[in-house]
């Protein structure tokens, strides 16, 4: 049944099974475990076998083929060739697996930053540090023990802790990036992760404590993600115990189990890798993000405040719903978050943390998003919040809260509720709260704190005494490469001036043909499963006047796809119906900087669709029409761009074009020419491309 399954509109990368390379990954480990247990066990016939044989050699060639870089997904890829590698005894498979730049050896010191976090966020972690272990473990079995090493063996440990650096005190993990909200770390699943970690490092007491404390918690309640099938129907447990997890704990056989007193507490902490300070005082949890955005599952959460308190999530980052919903986009956005908006939207530049200090009950941390400092004093009773523009141009800054409980306000001091446990969210408009240019003063019943800042840290002066937090964290500018590397996408193309305007009709006439661009070569095409065949390649040519850009497309393919006005919706995904059409994208970056997208698709009746690529500007209204051609199609827009009209001969800007590659016998696209450079596969782009990989469009 496996060879039946065919290769074809995957999701994201090659894949017979399923609809993506990394669930074949996943798969294929369990199947060569249960596989290898009958083998070894003398219940698998030699028919068997063969079938075994024939179907790890054929998804080891899917896998391979689909290196996904630093991504979770690849740490499965490396961990499925390593069990692969251990059926079939091929210690060079398993030693270019184990070794390579993105395989076991890869993932474990370079994936897991120096702090022990996968770079992707808390969920990203867990799921990587899964396949990690697996891998692990199908190394062992053929001789190869990176943990040997004493600093892997230690870095190792690291990111087998690190989700108790930023757990919340619910024991929770916080929902950054395109995390789930409210996930519990007492699961099994991640239970058994800690569990091999303690039988693979020996006795620790750190890491006892926190196995310790996750067992004492309460069970979380199964949901459709985290209920495991042996449960089904049982009544729910008031806390987990070893028998509770899956067989992949016999990785840990003959470890002792925790004692039931815990003793775990965490600590305040700034991760360099994930650019997050977490503060911890007593039951109060505070955590600001300074770093940068995460890799594809980063949000737009700079300068984003976290606050959980008295048993109370008060300040929630709410991470991320489905990936199947149109609410991503609201989860992912900048107005979602606690953090400061710099005319609607995350403020831009490098993102840093500047001072990070805890002494006790005080403590402070700053951190930095372009012209955007947010600085934080947390005391006894109180945390002050100071958000500080630098620029020197006229903005709007604002600060969403998201506060969780009863709210109310009144007297411009808003006031959160739930249970037992209060919030109180002051402006410095006098009263209890006033603040200057580098300093603030807090006002309590036991009196008042003034808190000064100053070129070596903050100084604090309370009823109690005088306070001191330094801190300071110089900014690292990493050193420019010796050589600038020359990428694909440095291309440029020539736009002749339109003094005339073209016909649009779906031919050349009216058009300059003097320059073109080509989409002809296989280093322009971004694949599928299938790779380029050279069956498909065009030609374009860009004309502007002062008003818009005109813009014909020649397409060579044996078949052209065109979408019905009516055709039922696709639903796949969060990508747009139009993409798994035949038609093209086109991109400019004007001279301030502001990116516009277009993405055009043909009618039947001759002419053409479009709307705003995601992301981008609104396109305005394009006119255009399509032909068929003895070899495809042609298709000629006309695409209207204010920025055009104070420009002048000589005048440059970022541009590039994408034609979208559809076939009678797929529903997804097969693949995409771009202009710029394709370099790549065409999986969960999108109607996306990073202005970054633009070229360059000189008017003539």
């Amino acid at each position: 049944r496996y060879f039946a399954c065919e290769n074809r509109d995957n999701v994201l990368g090659p894949a017979r099974l399923f609809f993506s390379t990394y669930l074949e990954s996943l798969w294929l480990t369990h199947v060569l475990a249960a596989a290898g247990l009958a083998r070894e066990g003398g219940v698998l016939s030699e028919e068997g076998t063969e079938r075994v044989n024939r179907i790890a050699d054929e998804a080891a060639n899917l896998i391979a083929e689909f290196n996904e870089g630093m991504s979770n997904r690849q740490t499965w890829h490396a961990a499925a060739l390593m069990a692969v590698a251990a059926w079939f005894g091929d210690e060079e498979l398993a030693q270019s697996t184990l070794e390579a730049r993105t395989g076991v050896l890869g993932h474990l010191a370079d994936g897991f930053g120096e702090d022990g976090c996968w770079f992707e966020g808390e969920n990203y972690h867990l799921f990587a540090l899964r396949g990690l272990i697996i891998g692990l473990h199908w190394a062992r079995t053929m001789g190869f023990d990176l943990l040997e090493d004493p600093d892997l063996r230690a870095h190792f440990r690291a990111a087998v802790l690190a989700p108790s650096l930023t757990a919340l005190p619910d024991l929770t993990y916080p929902a950054r990036k395109d995390a789930r909200f409210g996930i519990s770390l007492a699961q099994p699943a991640f239970l058994e992760l800690f569990e091999i970690g303690r039988a693979w490092l020996g006795p620790d007491p750190a890491l006892d404590a926190w196995v310790a404390a996750l067992y004492a918690a309460p069970a979380p309640a199964a949901d459709h993600y985290d209920a495991w099938l042996h449960d089904a129907g049982l009544p729910a447990p008031a806390g987990r115990l070893r028998p509770d997890l899956s067989p992949l704990v016999f990785l840990a056989l003959g470890t002792p189990e925790v004692e039931p007193a815990s003793g775990w507490a965490g600590a305040s902490v700034f991760l360099p890798t994930q650019g997050l300070a977490v503060v911890r005082q007593g039951d109060r949890y505070l955590s600001l993000e300074c770093g940068s955005a995460g890799g594809g599952h980063g949000h737009a959460d700079r300068l984003h405040l976290t606050l959980h308190a008295a048993g109370v999530h008060w300040l929630p980052d709410p991470g991320a719903g489905s990936y199947v919903h149109g609410s991503l986009a609201w989860y992912r956005s900048a107005a979602a978050h606690n953090g400061p908006l710099l005319d609607g939207d995350s403020p831009e530049g490098e993102t840093h943390c500047e001072a990070f200090d805890v002494q006790g009950e005080w403590g402070w941390v700053r951190g930095r998003a372009g012209e955007v400092t947010r600085t934080l004093v947390t005391g006894p009773g109180w945390i002050a919040d100071l958000v500080t523009y630098t620029g020197k141009d006229s903005r709007t800054l604002e600060l969403p809260w998201h506060v969780q409980g009863q709210v109310s306000a009144q007297g411009g001091v808003l006031t959160a509720a739930a249970g037992n446990a209060g919030f109180r969210l002051v402006q410095p408009e006098g009263g209890s709260l006033r603040a200057a240019e580098n300093a603030i003063e807090v006002a309590t019943a036991e009196g008042n704190t003034v808190v000064r800042f100053t070129a070596s840290g903050a100084t604090i002066a309370t009823p109690a005494g005088p306070r001191a937090l330094g801190g300071l964290r110089p900014l690292v500018v990493p050193p420019k490469p010796l050589l600038d590397t020359r990428h694909s996408w440095d291309i440029v193309g020539l736009a002749p001036h339109a003094w005339d305007r073209p016909a649009l009709d779906g031919s050349l006439d009216g058009f300059d043909t003097a320059a073109t661009l080509d989409l002809t070569g296989e280093h322009q095409y971004r694949r599928s499963e299938e790779p380029w065949d050279g069956q498909c390649s065009a030609q374009a040519w860009v004309n502007w006047d002062h008003e818009a850009l005109y813009l014909a497309v020649a397409v060579s393919k044996p078949d052209v796809v065109v979408r019905a006005d009516d055709a039922p919706p696709l639903r796949l995904d969060n990508e747009e119906d139009d993409i798994h059409a035949d038609g093209i994208q086109v991109y400019l970056r004007r001279p301030d900087g502001g990116v516009g997208g277009t993405v055009v698709t043909l009618r039947p009746d001759g002419g053409v669709r479009s709307r705003a690529a995601a992301g981008t500007d609104p396109a305005g209204d394009v006119d255009g029409a399509w032909t068929a051609t003895d070899d495809g199609y042609l298709v000629t827009v006309r695409l209207p761009e204010p920025a055009l009209a104070g420009l002048r001969e000589g005048a440059s800007l970022g541009f590039d074009l994408i034609v979208n590659e559809a076939r009678p016998d797929r529903q997804r696209r097969a693949g995409q020419l771009v202009w710029s450079g394709g370099e790549g596969w065409v999986y969960l782009r999108g109607d996306r491309q990073d202005p970054a990989r633009f070229g360059t469009l000189e008017l003539g």
